[in-house]
């Protein structure tokens, strides 16, 4: 009975684990192997409780953030994400949407520091000598394309200056009884690289059954080994369709 306790142990079933080993203990009570085994099986099954339990409270914490996100409580939503990495350093949402958070935040202050700027100053006329024109700086830029489907399928388009530059198809369905198609979600993920320089990104989002679900463009200036995240944000069927593109973390 040891010697199957072990082995569903280490075949990741310590619930199972426990039950050969206290059978094993009623017949030999004494055995020392067994007590031992019986404290691994313990451990394991905490740990597992444990795991459990942290995945749950990521998944509440990503939960609350996005919420406080649309809220447009960009300080609080951070706080929720920067948690859930605590727990799970590997969650690419609560990755994505603390770095469009702090992106928010970012120009907010900006807003406000232009506001202020614009106050203080001088009504009196200055002369402003015009900055020198320079030259682009030839390079590449990543874009991270990120998108939490709800839908089963469809593409996502990407241009540059209006020019086609990807597209992505995706098809999360998956194949059921007498071959019907079952609707399906997943997460899609595609690097791109872009030149260089001050560009005009487009992106739409297309369903197989819904067509065109939405569209926006954003003028960024792509500097040379900029990384950058351009996520497509659809919680639900029936939610706001919003599309980001922020400088990532590096």
């Amino acid at each position: 009975m040891l010697q199957t306790a072990d082995a569903r142990l280490r075949a990741g079933d310590p619930v199972q684990a426990q039950e050969a080993v206290r059978s094993a203990l009623d017949q030999v009570p004494t055995s020392r192997a067994g007590r031992a085994l019986a404290r691994e099986i313990r451990a394991a099954i905490e740990a597992e409780r444990t795991s459990e339990a942290n995945q749950q409270r990521v998944a509440d914490l990503v939960t609350e953030g996005r919420q406080l996100y649309r809220n447009r409580r960009y300080g609080d939503a951070g706080d929720r994400f920067r948690e859930a990495l605590d727990l799970d350093p590997m969650n690419e949402i609560a990755t994505d949407y603390l770095e469009l958070a702090e992106e928010r935040m970012r120009t907010a202050r900006a807003g406000r520091s232009r506001s202020s700027t614009s106050r203080v100053s001088s009504p009196e006329a200055r002369v402003v000598n015009p900055t020198p024109e320079t030259t682009p700086v030839a390079g590449i830029a990543r874009i991270t394309l990120t998108f939490d489907s709800p839908i089963s399928s469809g593409a996502i388009s990407v241009t540059l200056d209006g020019e086609s530059l990807v597209e992505v198809p995706f098809d999360f369905s998956s194949t059921g009884f007498l071959g019907f198609k079952r609707k399906g979600r997943g997460t899609l993920k595609r690097v791109i690289l872009t030149p260089s320089g001050r560009h005009t990104v487009g992106v739409q989002l297309v369903g197989s059954k819904q067509g065109a679900l939405g569209s926006a463009s954003f003028d960024r200036d792509l500097a040379p080994d900029s990384h950058w995240t351009l996520r497509v944000d659809l919680p639900d069927k029936n939610s706001e369709l919003n599309f980001f593109l922020v400088k990532a973390l590096r």
